[in-house]
């Protein structure tokens, strides 16, 4: 039992950070969306579940995540100019709905992820 709650309370700390090198995965799978050196996200449009950690992998060149409509706040990923070139940035969406969002360094590079 007292595993479980240690467990749990490392889960929960977790889920609350910005950012992590592995996924919290608190509400299901994790769905990987890499942002490319071609300057796309990709999958977009992305269908998850309610809950699940949507984990953002970067490769070499900055990007950042700026979410333009989502149903509930969710904190951007970087900000500016100042972006991410390797690593990971994890969110978990927790409300249902259609999450669009922005590379705010690269126009023209955007996303969406349905949450059912």
């Amino acid at each position: 039992m007292r595993k479980w709650l240690i467990l749990l309370a490392s889960t929960l700390t977790t889920a609350g950070c910005g950012s992590s090198t592995a996924p919290s995965n608190t509400g299901g799978h994790s769905s990987v969306i890499d942002a490319n050196t071609d300057l796309s996200f990709r999958p977009t449009p992305d269908t998850i579940a309610v809950g699940d950690t949507v984990r953002f992998a970067w490769h070499s060149v900055p990007h950042n995540v700026v979410w333009d409509a989502t149903p509930v706040a969710v904190a951007n990923i970087g900000s500016g100019a100042s972006g991410f070139t390797s690593g990971d940035s994890t969110r978990v969406l927790g409300v249902a709905g259609t999450y669009a969002y922005h590379c705010d360094i690269h126009d023209g590079m955007t996303g969406v992820i349905v949450v059912q």
